[in-house]
């Protein structure tokens, strides 16, 4: 007999690369989305829409009006509400920080960065790389976005946040830069929709996984780039090129 589920999900499970197995990994997985931003708000939209079992999110922050431009999640009743109390799921509505981000972590399968700081980003990474759980991580700004995944513990083939980006250790600004240079909502919808196609590509295990490099869009241009990361062999996050996660 058809369940509910098989209904709702059929255009999913009727995809070969998907299936019912396909399916009952995404139900049986852990997420837990750091930011319930720009970013945070179309990925938990399409996680939850794909059937994700228990997703968590971070955040301690308050709806604000101008975040109504690009956070989906909210409308204008929500303002000064807390965003996890809006979003309704698995809540965290304290800051996430060097005491508590391994406890948080340590009960799901799959974290997203969907932060706009790099300090966030910076202590994401190292639990992550600490506890060899993936990272699915993105950023936007103006009319462009990132996209990344890190699964460093895999070896020494594979980067994390801090090869990348190994000048922001010791000189990490105070906030992203959204505040300063805009964004357009529309591009932190289309990155926001990728990110999740690449968690749910993960957890499904389809597809070409994103691992080792970066891949930025431009829509205003059109461009879309996939670059090669290259570990960092001086990282001091994933110890000079994995040899720490042994």
């Amino acid at each position: 007999m058809e369940t509910e589920n098989d209904i709702r999900y059929a255009r999913q499970i009727i995809l070969d690369d998907i299936g019912e197995g396909g399916q009952q990994k995404l139900v049986n997985a852990n997420v837990l989305v750091i930011g319930a931003g720009g970013l945070g708000s179309p990925v938990l939209f399409y996680l939850a829409a794909a059937g994700i079992g228990h997703l968590g999110i971070v955040d301690h922050d308050k709806v604000s009006l101008c975040n109504l431009q690009r956070q989906i999640l909210f409308k204008e009743s929500d303002v000064d509400r807390l965003k996890v109390t809006a979003a309704a799921a698995t809540l965290f509505d304290h800051k996430l920080t060097q005491e508590n981000a391994a406890t948080i972590f340590g009960n799901y399968d799959y974290i997203v960065d969907c932060t706009d700081n790099y300090q966030s980003r910076i202590l994401i990474n190292k639990t992550c790389f600490d506890l060899k759980k993936p990272l699915i991580s993105a950023a936007v700004e103006r009319f462009e976005g990132q996209l990344y995944v890190f699964t460093p513990y895999k070896g020494k083939d594979y980067p994390c946040y801090q090869c990348l980006y190994p000048d922001v250790v010791e000189h990490v600004p105070e906030h992203g830069r959204c505040a300063e240079v805009g964004i357009l909502g529309a591009v932190a919808g289309i990155i926001g929709a990728w990110q999740a196609t690449e968690i749910i590509k993960l957890i499904a295990e389809i597809g070409a996984p994103l691992s080792q490099h970066m891949l930025t869009i431009n829509p205003l241009t059109h461009r879309i780039k996939k670059i090669r990361i290259q570990p960092d062999t001086k990282c001091p996050c994933c110890g000079a090129s994995g040899s720490s996660n042994q």
